[in-house]
């Protein structure tokens, strides 16, 4: 899959939903635009050439992207840390910390119940396209199809997965995205190691050294919505 498929496919999916969701529920004109803008994109993003020699404007979309998720946190005043499910898609906890992760989640903008509300984001990134290793899948995706950065380095430290994302090119992001998503090559990451292994983790601790990256990752239970 070419790396503007990636981009475009998860546009069109979350800007429909995201429209239709504010529309029909929430009756919030703002963002309904948001999520039409979003779907439009992502289908002019789809239908352009295979071989587009404009790398610049890919990496605007993905700023783009970013900004638009950092739009939607900004709305519902997510502060918390999220957590990537197995299945490539989020959870940004709403009103404070996780405290259970549901079992079940149905395609809504809002899933859980009282006393644990989420936002649900689907990542572009997909389990059915990732390998079962972790330092392949991250090298096919943030290296060789994005060209995000240079290499990333996997380590195990107990029950957490310590990431080195080396010369990270990614466009810079707001700081409420940061916050709750950590940096772009960080959160593109965190959906693929959570995709790959199959298991929910979320983004324990980040920073940044001299042009890399350095992500901690612990794995999250779902049923408690605690770390293992």
């Amino acid at each position: 899959m070419r790396r503007g498929d990636i981009l475009g496919i998860f546009l069109v999916f979350w800007g429909l939903s995201l429209s239709i969701y504010s529309y029909e529920v929430l009756g919030d004109i703002p963002l309904t635009a948001l999520g039409a803008g979003a779907f439009v994109t992502g289908i002019s993003l789809l239908s352009t050439v295979s071989k587009s020699p404009y790398r610049e404007a890919f990496d605007l979309l993905l700023k783009a992207y970013a900004d638009n998720i950092s739009r939607v946190l900004e709305e519902f005043g997510a502060s918390s840390r999220a957590v990537y499910l197995s299945n490539g898609s989020i959870l940004v906890p709403l009103g404070g910390s996780p405290r259970k992760v549901p079992s079940k989640i149905q395609n809504s903008l809002i899933v859980g119940e009282r006393g644990g509300y989420y936002l649900f984001i689907q990542s572009p990134i997909s389990s059915e396209d990732l390998s079962p290793d972790i330092e392949t899948s991250l090298y096919s995706v943030l290296v060789d199809s994005l060209g995000l950065c240079d290499s990333v380095m996997v380590s195990r430290n107990d029950e957490k997965i310590i990431l080195k994302i080396r010369n990270s090119r990614a466009s810079q992001v707001s700081a409420r995205f940061s916050q709750v998503l950590g940096p772009l090559a960080a959160h593109l990451a965190c959906s693929i190691v959570a995709a790959s292994s199959r298991a929910n983790y979320s983004l324990e601790d980040v920073r940044e050294e001299k042009g890399d990256i350095i992500a901690s990752l612990v794995m999250i239970d779902a049923e408690k919505g605690s770390s293992v």
